[in-house]
């Protein structure tokens, strides 16, 4: 006893098969691609600047604000070099250690003016020299 063709198909329980699940993957799936292309194209299309780069060949200039406390001067007549040692209060860095190429007085006050940002005639009030030869 076979039943005619239509009347199996309409036995069929789609639950059992898990069509509608499967019915709308190819949708859901096309939606996703074209999804992930407009996305995909949108960062692609930033505009890529290579003149904006890191520049290294200039030295680093650090600022800080600090109250100098006293400044130690060892000038080094024979070697042509002269340390400077700045001690800081109110500040992490405690202490700061600056070298120069400098023996003369008037030159290496200037310097240490410069690197601090501070005036000249603070530095000649918080320096103390020391001449080695």
């Amino acid at each position: 006893m076979d039943l005619p063709r239509s009347s199996r198909f309409n036995r069929l329980n789609f639950k059992s098969l898990g069509l509608e699940f499967w019915l709308p993957l190819p949708f859901v799936a096309t939606l996703f691609w074209f999804g992930g292309e407009l996305v995909n194209q949108q960062l692609l299309s930033y505009a890529y600047n290579p003149n904006r780069y890191l520049q290294t060949d200039e030295p680093a200039k650090i600022q800080f604000s600090a109250s100098v406390l006293a400044i130690e001067v060892e000038i080094n007549q024979r070697l042509k070099f002269t340390k400077a040692i700045v001690k800081t209060t109110n500040s992490p860095l405690k202490t700061l250690e600056l070298e120069f190429p400098l023996t003369e007085v008037a030159e290496v006050e200037a310097a240490i003016a410069s690197e601090l940002n501070v005036s000249i005639e603070t530095v000649k009030s918080l320096s103390r020299f020391q001449f080695k030869e």
